[in-house]
């Protein structure tokens, strides 16, 4: 089999058992005082929905280059660990019921809707997607290096203030990002 149609299988992989997982019900809720005083931005679903062009930017834009190998290992990991996670620690989150008058606001309260399973919360997808498709692709193109992790951090930020998520979740998936990052850097020298 062709090596990046079988690296790019793994990246397939990541949707389809998110699927899965999006269905068991949240056995845990971790809302913290913190997550509690922060109120919904409706400006920040404009990066929350960008998500989905900049993941499909990042794995296009990476694809052809010899950095895709550890690209699609990084992300591997991150979704085998949080796949795992959600399904032995079923976790969510509680979408407020807060009703908007502009056009963000709607578009925020649709997410809400259509994100009824309040699941998969920790650690978060939205975050280290982000942060993993931004540190390849910043890779890519050095020059663009700080606008590039700007947005994927923005992005990153933006579960927080659309209340899709709570600081656990950012800071798990964080923490995941990172680690399967540096995992992959060790891996693709024996691979």
């Amino acid at each position: 089999m062709n090596e990046k149609l079988f690296y790019s299988l793994i990246f397939l992989a990541g949707p389809l058992s998110y699927l899965y997982t999006n269905a068991i019900k949240p056995r845990f809720y971790w809302e913290s005082r913190f997550d509690r005083k922060i109120k919904p931005i409706a400006l920040f679903i404009i990066p929350y929905i960008g998500f989905f062009p900049f993941l499909v930017m990042a794995f296009l834009t990476v694809l052809p280059t010899g950095n895709f190998k550890q690209y699609a290992i990084a992300s591997g990991i991150a979704v085998l660990i949080s796949r795992l996670f959600w399904f032995f620690v079923p976790n969510g989150v509680k979408r407020p019921d807060q009703s908007f008058n502009n056009i963000l606001g709607k578009t925020l309260q649709q997410v809400w809707i259509r994100d009824k399973n309040d699941n998969n919360g920790c650690p978060s997808m939205h975050v280290f997607d982000s942060l993993i498709g931004g540190f390849f692709l910043a890779a890519v193109f050095p020059v663009w290096q700080s606008p590039i992790l700007a947005i994927s951090l923005l992005i990153a930020i933006s579960t927080i203030f659309t209340k899709q998520h709570y600081l656990v979740d950012f800071f798990g998936g964080l923490i995941l990002a990172i680690f399967s990052i540096y995992l992959s850097e060790i891996l693709i020298r024996i691979i």
